[in-house]
């Protein structure tokens, strides 16, 4: 099985509701490069978390460590021209500067019932 890890700042936080009554957000995790020349450049990673852990994202500005499962999304755009783009599908959160808030440490997974502040934990499978 493979497994995405990314580190950075949130971004793009877009919260919603599925027909169904699901929640899921779709968000961005920013991490920015150093180059050996000591500029930077910023690398944007596309995610997404359902259910319990979706309603735990924290705004935009948190710095956070993001663990999943790396996904590939396949569509014909407009044109007919096939297109595809990469995306990471969250199964925890753990939030390691506040940035926009939140405590720092605390960690948001699966199906966990605890709110902000609850620690770190990880879905058991």
């Amino acid at each position: 099985m493979s497994i995405d890890i990314r580190i950075g700042r949130l971004d793009r936080v877009n919260r919603r509701t599925t027909n169904s009554g699901k929640a899921v957000t779709n968000f961005t995790v920013v991490q920015t490069i150093t180059k050996r020349d000591g500029g930077t450049f910023d690398v944007f990673h596309r995610c997404v978390a359902w259910g319990d852990l979706a309603a735990r994202i924290p705004d935009d500005g948190a710095r956070v460590v993001v663990v999943g499962r790396p996904g590939v999304n396949r569509w014909t755009d407009n044109d007919g021209n096939e297109r595809r783009d990469h995306e990471t599908t969250a199964q925890s959160l753990e939030v390691i500067d506040e940035g926009a808030g939140q405590p720092q440490g605390a960690g948001y997974s699966g199906e966990q019932s605890q709110g902000y502040g609850g620690g770190s934990y990880s879905k058991q499978e």
